[in-house]
C-alpha cells in the first residue's frame, strides 16, 4: 500500500518558506539526476512525475492509456502510430510536437546517452515524424506489449548533457531550483494543459532520517510525506489528531530471488520448502503494521491482468516436501531425500526494518552430505540484485516502503 501523512493544522514553525499555500513535502534524499531519461531513483522519479508528462501513461488498473498522446494506433504487427495532443506547451513556452517525441526516443537508441532504460528499446528499428503531430514507431519484429514502453517522459528536442541542471517539461510544475541535499523548489505551470495546480508550489525538502521526518511532520514544518516513513513511526503518528493518514493500493512488492544455477536451489523441493517457511502474515502484521497484503506474483490485485487463482504457499513449517518419484521415507532417515521446512522467522528490533526486513527461511535437505540453504534479505536496486544473484547460492531484496509481501 501507499501511505501518506499530511498535517491538517500546522503552527508554521520554521517552515522553509513563508507562503502557507506552498506545500512542503519530505523526501529521503536529493535526486540523483533530474533528466528523466537517466534518473531512476525514487526521488528523481517523484520530481519527474511533477515536471514531465509521459507519452502514454497507466490508469488505475495499469492499462496503457494516452497522456501526451491523443491516440495510439497499431496498423500492422510491427508498426505503432502515435497521434499527439495539440496545444501542449513546454515550460519555456514552445509547443510540443513530433520532433520532441522523436528526439526523446531516438536519444535512448544513441550509444552516447548512458541510460539504464535503453534496453527496453532494443526492438525498435526506426522512430520517425510523419507530420507535426504524428510519430511512427517501427519495430524489428512484432512485440505486443510495446505500448508500455511508451510510458516515458518526453523531453524537448535538443536536450543535452546539462539538461539535468534545469529540466524543462510539460508537467503541472515548473522547476525553479535545487539546493543540493537540502531542497528542490517547484512552481505551478500556468499553461499546463490539464489546468494550473491549485497551490502556489512545492518544496521537496531532504530529510534522510525516518524519525526526523516524523518529527518535522508533528511540529508542522513539513506538510506531507509520501510512502517514506517506517511502519512503526507511521503507526505512532497516526494517533495524532492533527495528522491525516491517507492509504491507497500500491504496486511495490517484496520477494526472494534464488540462483537456479546452484544445484541445491535448482531442486524445486528446496524452493517450495523456503516458500512454506515464510510467515508472510507475521511480516505484514508485526513488521508492516498491516500496511501490506500477501502477494501471489509480480502483478498487484489492481492490475487488469491479475489472476487470483495462482497457486500460493501458506506458512507451514511442519511440511515435508517430497520428490514425486520417491516413496515416503518412514523411519529410515539416512536414505531419505525429503526437504523439511524449518522456520527461523524472528522479530527484529524497531529501526532495523530498512536494513534487514526479516530472516525468513531455511530449507534443509535431509540425508548425507546435503548442506542447508540459507536465505537473507538485502536492500538494493534491480541491477544490484541481479549482480548479486550470480556469485552466491541465494540473495534477496527489499523493495520500497509499502506494497505486497511474497515468497517464491
Amino acid at each position: 500500500m501507499l501511505a501518506a501523512l499530511s498535517l491538517l493544522a500546522s503552527a508554521c514553525l520554521h517552515r522553509p518558506i513563508e507562503n502557507p499555500n506552498v506545500i512542503v513535502v519530505g523526501v529521503t534524499s536529493g535526486p540523483n539526476n533530474l533528466d528523466p531519461r537517466i534518473g531512476t531513483d525514487d526521488v528523481s522519479q517523484k520530481i519527474g512525475q511533477l515536471v514531465f508528462n509521459n507519452l502514454m501513461t497507466l490508469d488505475e488498473h495499469l492499462r496503457v492509456v494516452p497522456d501526451l498522446a491523443e491516440r495510439l494506433d497499431h496498423p500492422d504487427p510491427t508498426t505503432w502510430v502515435v497521434a499527439l495532443r495539440h496545444g501542449v506547451r513546454f515550460h519555456d513556452g514552445h509547443e510540443l510536437t513530433a520532433a520532441d517525441v522523436v528526439f526523446t526516443f531516438r536519444s535512448l537508441l544513441d550509444p552516447a546517452l548512458l541510460s539504464p532504460r535503453k534496453g527496453a528499446y532494443r526492438m525498435v528499428q526506426t522512430i520517425d515524424a510523419r507530420d507535426r503531430y504524428t510519430v511512427v514507431f517501427t519495430l524489428k519484429e512484432p512485440f505486443g506489449s510495446f505500448p508500455v514502453n511508451l510510458v516515458f517522459p518526453i523531453v524537448p528536442d535538443g536536450a543535452g548533457p546539462s539538461f539535468h541542471e534545469r529540466p524543462i517539461g510539460t508537467g503541472p510544475y515548473r522547476f525553479v531550483r535545487y539546493a543540493v541535499d537540502d531542497r528542490v523548489e517547484l512552481e505551478p505551470f500556468a499553461d499546463y494543459f490539464g489546468g494550473r495546480p491549485a497551490n502556489d508550489g512545492l518544496v521537496l525538502r531532504v530529510v534522510p532520517d525516518d524519525i526526523m521526518r516524523g518529527l518535522e511532520l508533528r511540529k508542522g514544518t513539513m506538510d506531507v510525506v509520501v510512502n517514506d516513513l517506517a511502519p512503526d513511526i507511521l503507526y505512532q503518528l497516526g494517533q495524532d489528531p492533527r495528522l491525516q493518514l491517507v492509504q491507497s493500493p500500491g504496486t511495490d512488492f517484496q520477494y526472494i530471488g534464488v540462483n537456479l544455477r546452484d544445484p541445491i536451489l535448482n531442486d524445486v523441493r528446496v524452493r517450495q520448502a523456503i516458500a512454506y517457511a515464510i510467515d508472510r502474515n507475521a511480516i505484514i502484521t508485526y513488521l508492516r503494521r498491516g500496511l501490506a497484503i500477501p502477494a501471489t506474483g509480480l502483478l498487484p490485485p489492481v492490475s487488469w491482468a491479475f489472476d487470483p487463482d495462482v497457486t500460493t504457499f501458506q506458512y507451514d513449517p511442519a511440511t515435508v516436501v517430497r520428490h514425486p518419484a520417491e516413496p515416503a521415507c518412514g523411519r529410515d532417515r539416512a536414505r531419505c531425500s525429503d526437504v523439511r521446512v524449518r522456520d527461523v522467522l524472528r522479530r527484529r528490533p524497531e529501526g532495523q526494518l530498512s536494513a534487514l526486513h526479516a530472516a525468513v527461511g531455511r530449507g534443509r535437505r535431509r540425508g548425507p552430505r546435503h548442506p542447508s540453504a540459507r536465505v537473507s534479505l538485502r536492500a538494493g536496486s534491480t541491477a544490484r540484485i541481479q549482480s548479486r544473484l550470480l556469485p552466491g547460492p541465494v540473495r534477496g531484496s527489499r523493495a520500497r516502503q509499502g506494497g505486497r509481501i511474497g515468497g517464491r
